[in-house]
């Protein structure tokens, strides 16, 4: 017995409940999430994708960052890293800042532009957040919270083998 699921557009086929996993329904979750969030910088004219809202919100929690921890912390490798880099930095939302210890490493920092950006793109997402969380209670919401903290440091404590 196949259940269909609203927005089947959005996946390859329905999925039966037997068969969806965990690692699915956070999967498409996630690709809901990031969808309807560059929908809504889109709509709000601000010209940045997801793997670019990422970068941003790495820069605004730490003054310098370097490339490398950007790369570890979003998932991008160093080619696709300099790219994004470079078209941030193109809009003025960013500058590289040359190392005082090491001349040819640089670390990234947001302009006053990016963290203005930020600031407003940042609403952005937390207002989606709120959308999707909406049907649950606050109860719930802190539910859901802690359980997904649980599962990830349950994780974290296994070994890859």
């Amino acid at each position: 017995m196949s259940a269909k699921i609203p927005h089947a557009h959005l996946d390859a086929e329905p999925v039966s409940e037997i068969n969806e996993t965990i690692g699915l329904l956070l999967h498409q979750v996630r690709l809901r999430l990031i969808r309807h969030l560059e929908c809504d910088l889109a709509a709000g004219g601000f010209g940045i994708n997801f793997s670019q809202y990422r970068v941003l919100r790495t820069l605004s929690l730490r003054e310098l960052v370097s490339p490398t921890e950007i790369s570890r912390c979003c998932g991008h490798d160093a080619g696709a890293l300099t790219r994004m880099l470079d078209r941030l930095q193109e809009k003025g939302y960013l500058r590289r800042v040359p190392r005082t210890d090491d001349r040819r490493a640089v670390d990234v920092t947001l302009t006053e532009a990016g963290r203005a950006v930020w600031r407003e793109i940042q609403a952005c997402g937390l207002a989606l957040s709120s959308d999707a969380l909406s049907d649950l209670s606050a109860t719930e919401q802190q539910q859901l919270f802690e359980m997904l903290k649980k599962v990830r440091g349950t994780l974290d404590q296994r070994p890859y083998k």
